[in-house]
C-alpha cells in the first residue's frame, strides 16, 4: 500500500516509516500537521493516510472533514478518550488505533481500513450500545471480524475452531437481522454495537 504519515513528531514518523516498509509498504509522504497532510494526499493519491489526532498546527478532526474520507485515514493517537474517538469516527476516520499496538496489528488495521472496514482499538468504550445482547465471545469475534481478520485467524486468536467461528457468525447476523458478513460489518461499525449479555457461550 502507498501510504501517508501524518505526525507533529519527526522521530516517531521515522520509526513508523521503518516498521510500514518493513511489512512491504510505501510511504510516500511525512507531513507533519494535518494542512499538509491534506495536500499531500490529494497531490499523491495514496490508499491511505495514517494521522496523529491532536498537533500543533493543523488539527486532525479538521483534516478529517477536509479530506472527506477519500483517501480512507486511519487515527493513530495516544489518547483513550472516547469523546476523542467519537469525535474522530463522526469527522469520517475509517479507523483508531493507539500508539502503543503492536506492530502487527497496526499494519492489520491499516489493511483492513484501506479494504473499507472501519476498526477500534481492543480496549473501546466509545462504541455506542444497542438493545442487542452479546456474549463475551460473540463480542470477541464480532471484534475479529470488524478488524477484517479471516476465520483461520479469528479462531486462532481465541483458541476455538473455524467451524465454532462461523457458527458464532451466523449468530451474530440473526441478532443484527442481516444476511451477510458484509452487512453485518457495516451494520456493527455504523455504530450499533450490542450491550454485553455477561456470560460466554
Amino acid at each position: 500500500m502507498r501510504i501517508i504519515i501524518v505526525d507533529d513528531h519527526p522521530i516517531f514518523r521515522s520509526g513508523l516509516r521503518r516498521v510500514l516498509e518493513d511489512y512491504g509498504h510505501s510511504v510516500v509522504a511525512e507531513c507533519a500537521d494535518g494542512e499538509s497532510g491534506v495536500a499531500s494526499a490529494r497531490d499523491l493519491t495514496p490508499d491511505i493516510v495514517l494521522m496523529d489526532l491532536h498537533m500543533p498546527e493543523g488539527d486532525g478532526i479538521e483534516a478529517l472533514k477536509a479530506l472527506g474520507g477519500d483517501p480512507p485515514v486511519l487515527m493513530l493517537t495516544v489518547s483513550e478518550d472516547a469523546s476523542d474517538m467519537e469525535a474522530a469516527m463522526a469527522a469520517g476516520a475509517g479507523g483508531y488505533v493507539l500508539k502503543n499496538a503492536q506492530p502487527t496489528d497496526l499494519v492489520k488495521m491499516l489493511e483492513a481500513v484501506a479494504h473499507g472496514y472501519r476498526v477500534y482499538p481492543e480496549t473501546n468504550t466509545a462504541r455506542p450500545d444497542s438493545d442487542v445482547m452479546l456474549s463475551d465471545r460473540q463480542r470477541n469475534v464480532l471484534d475479529g471480524l470488524l478488524r477484517g481478520r479471516t476465520h483461520k485467524e479469528i479462531a486462532k486468536m481465541l483458541g476455538i475452531s473455524q467451524f465454532t467461528v462461523r457458527t458464532y457468525q451466523e449468530r451474530l447476523m440473526e441478532k443484527f437481522g442481516v444476511a451477510s458478513r458484509a452487512e453485518l460489518i457495516v451494520c456493527a461499525s455504523g455504530g450499533h454495537l450490542p450491550k454485553d449479555e455477561g456470560s460466554s457461550q
